[in-house]
């Protein structure tokens, strides 16, 4: 099984990308498939274009949530995403990630507009991650999360 796991990382990632790994004449028989991974996770990981990671990160944002999910179901997806913008080293800041999430959240209808003013209303330094979270999970309970028509 060794053999043909470490076939198929050769096979996904080029020959090339694991050179320094390989031997000569036994090529990659010293290598476990672990060390395999390992050394493309920490060495040879194909850096992403600014391009590249602008993409990623408004499609990753532009997700709408599915309002037949709880509120909650959509702030697991954006501190998740927001873990995998920071693994790949893409610039984001807290403010971008809640606007993100609030532009969501109005777009899908389920809050009133006072809802939405009481959350406007509140100084800057009070509009963050954890207080969004209180204040609109917390106005859910009450709702039933379907979209206005």
């Amino acid at each position: 099984m060794r053999k043909g796991l470490k076939t198929l990382i050769v096979y996904a990632t080029g020959v090339e990308t694991l050179e320094s790994l390989q031997e000569r004449y036994i090529g990659f028989a010293n290598s476990s498939p672990h060390k395999m991974i390992k050394f493309l996770h920490n060495q040879a990981a194909v850096q992403m274009a600014a391009l590249d990671k602008d993409n990623f990160k408004r499609q990753g944002f532009s997700k709408k949530w599915d309002t037949t999910n709880h509120l909650s179901y959509y702030i697991k997806y954006i501190t998740d995403f927001v873990e995998q913008i920071e693994a790949r080293d893409i610039d984001t800041s807290n403010s971008e990630n809640l606007m993100a999430a609030v532009t969501q959240i109005y777009e899908s209808g389920c809050f009133s507009k006072k809802d939405l003013m009481d959350w406007e209303k509140k100084p800057v330094a009070d509009q963050n991650w954890a207080e969004f979270k209180l204040t609109l999970v917390a106005s859910t309970k009450t709702k039933r999360g379907i979209p206005k028509a």
